[in-house]
């Protein structure tokens, strides 16, 4: 291809090291004693892992209701993991039409005009 840059033989070891890093972790997010939707995340370190599937920081979990599960099965590893902070992704609320809480704000609003 021209125009390409070619990588080096020292950058392709690099990059071969740094996707071998990578581990595949099964991510589920539980409150109280449901467990909400979870998932494969694929990262560098467990506690990415739940970083990515919570869309904020995490620290290791201190009984909380809302925590999350983090499996390497090829590890045979378990971690758990709160949020280090309060919820910041946005909440659905009862009855909401989509999944944002002010369209349900909104028809109430509506509702009792």
């Amino acid at each position: 291809m021209a125009g390409a840059m070619q990588q080096s033989p020292e950058d392709h070891v690099a990059t071969q090291r740094n996707e071998a890093a990578m581990t595949k972790y099964q991510v589920e997010e539980i409150k109280g004693h449901t467990v909400v939707p979870s998932g494969i995340v694929v990262e560098n370190d467990s506690m990415k892992a739940a970083e990515a599937t919570a869309g904020q920081s995490v620290s290791p979990r201190a009984l909380q209701d809302h925590w999350f599960r983090v499996v390497d099965e090829e590890q045979a590893a378990v971690y758990e993991y709160s949020l280090a902070g309060p919820d910041s992704r946005p909440r659905r609320m009862e009855g909401a039409v989509g999944p944002w809480p002010a369209q349900s704000w909104y028809l109430a609003w509506r509702r009792a005009r």
